[in-house]
């Protein structure tokens, strides 16, 4: 009789290649302020610009996220257009198609066609008024899925093993969820734990979901840098990673399409967007120099906005990281074991930690409660995660215009694994 030989090992998955495009970083400025106060944020250019290979070297930043980022930092401001000059004579737009891609460089954000104009920005998410009936067509609403799986999967990966419930607006921005009416927008409970509102993640994207490594974009299959050309229709949820550093992940997700959207609210996935956009701002609000910003007054009845100068020590003390209002989140208090929400979950959320080793410039994370899974029967249990926080960057003027230079007076979001809400 033959013997019959199984093999029972198999090997070690090898390190994933990595890009290193480090470097590659749109730069994104307020003309009005002078140099070296006036970079508004920085974000990574992630997308591939080769449409034959998702995963090549040179990288670009979809036009149409850039903008509206920006737009969204300066108060729903969706009239305001980006430029290549400071003085707003060469106009991005009639270079870069709306879907075309941004190259890695400076671009300056002018509203009213005045680049003398200095615009108030929202100094952080629990300022920012959401604008009702205002959202730009290029986000639709999700398609429906061809699924009926919808539950038992994760909407990223569609793996059944390991989910948790993840909240699109997160769980601790409960008040403003109902201070901007977003009630309307549900179909049951009417708050942050609308339905509506929530969606089923593996533990671990869930992790980076929460950290702001990524956002839920709808984008074009293709994208095109010519202004002539028609606007692709086929438009669709897609993870799209803001976190600087993180080319594994990105290599894993970044541009995969997001599945079992079609519960999922436009309007809490385009909240989510400025949750995750408005972080990057903190730099600028805390550079120790006088800014204009828009602020909700909650000191009256019903909702209020107040534009103000406010100089550096009055913005320090109430976005520094001390205070309700804080630009910057505080570390989260700890999880019960029923808790399958929010990885954000507390007023102060997370603290966030900027250390590198000497030599590597590796990041180094606090170990933290771990999210409540659910098995496939919907019981819950912990795993043994490590949490991932976001991070600050150091404090340091840049001289003027130095690409080098910005990339380390601007913070860096620290985050892990992202997902992307499409119909595929």
């Amino acid at each position: 009789m033959n013997s019959i030989v199984s093999h029972l090992h198999r090997p070690s998955p090898a390190i994933p290649a990595r890009n290193n495009e480090n470097d590659a970083i749109a730069y994104f400025f307020h003309p009005s302020y002078p140099t070296p106060h006036d970079l508004l944020f920085t974000l990574p250019c992630v997308d591939p610009t080769n449409a034959r290979s998702a995963t090549e070297s040179r990288r670009g930043l979809y036009h149409d996220v850039a903008l509206l980022a920006c737009q969204v930092i300066a108060d729903n401001n969706f009239s305001g257009r980006l430029f290549f000059d400071r003085k707003g004579m060469r106009a991005v737009l009639d270079e870069v198609s709306i879907q075309g891609l941004l190259h890695p460089g400076e671009y300056f954000f002018i509203v009213n066609s005045d680049p003398t104009y200095r615009y108030p920005v929202v100094p952080s998410f629990r300022d920012w008024r959401f604008p009702h009936g205002q959202i730009p067509d290029t986000w639709p609403s999700p398609k429906a899925s061809p699924s009926t799986d919808t539950v038992r999967r994760c909407a990223l990966t569609n793996h059944g093993f390991g989910l948790t419930n993840a909240h699109i607006v997160p769980r601790e921005e409960a008040e403003w969820f109902m201070r901007n009416g977003m009630a309307r927008y549900g179909m049951d409970t009417r708050d942050v734990n609308d339905s509506r509102n929530m969606m089923r993640l593996r533990a671990d994207i869930h992790r980076c979901f929460d950290a702001r490594v990524f956002s839920i974009i709808p984008k074009p299959e293709f994208a095109s840098d010519d202004p002539q050309t028609s606007p692709n229709r086929n438009i669709a949820y897609v993870l799209h990673v803001f976190g600087s550093n993180m080319e594994e992940f990105s290599d894993m997700y970044h541009n995969m399409c997001v599945q079992y959207l079609d519960n999922t609210s436009r309007q809490y996935l385009f909240a989510r967007f400025a949750w995750t956009i408005l972080i990057f701002v903190k730099p600028f609000v805390l550079a120790g120099t006088t800014r204009s910003v828009i602020r909700n007054n909650s000191q009256v009845a019903g909702m209020q906005w107040i534009a103000e100068d406010l100089s550096g020590s009055q913005l320090s003390s109430l976005y520094g990281g001390g205070g309700s209002r804080s630009a910057s989140p505080k570390k989260r208090s700890r999880q019960g074991e029923d808790d399958v929400g929010s990885l954000a979950d507390s007023d102060e959320w997370y603290e966030e930690i900027f250390e590198f080793e000497e030599g590597r410039g590796r990041k180094r994370f606090r170990r933290e409660a771990s999210p409540t899974v659910l098995d496939g029967g919907d019981r819950a249990r912990t795993p043994a995660l490590s949490n991932v926080s976001t991070l600050t960057s150091a404090n340091k003027t840049p001289p003027p215009h130095s690409p080098s230079s910005h990339v380390e007076s601007s913070r860096k979001l620290q985050t892990c694994e992202s997902t992307a809400l499409t119909d595929c």
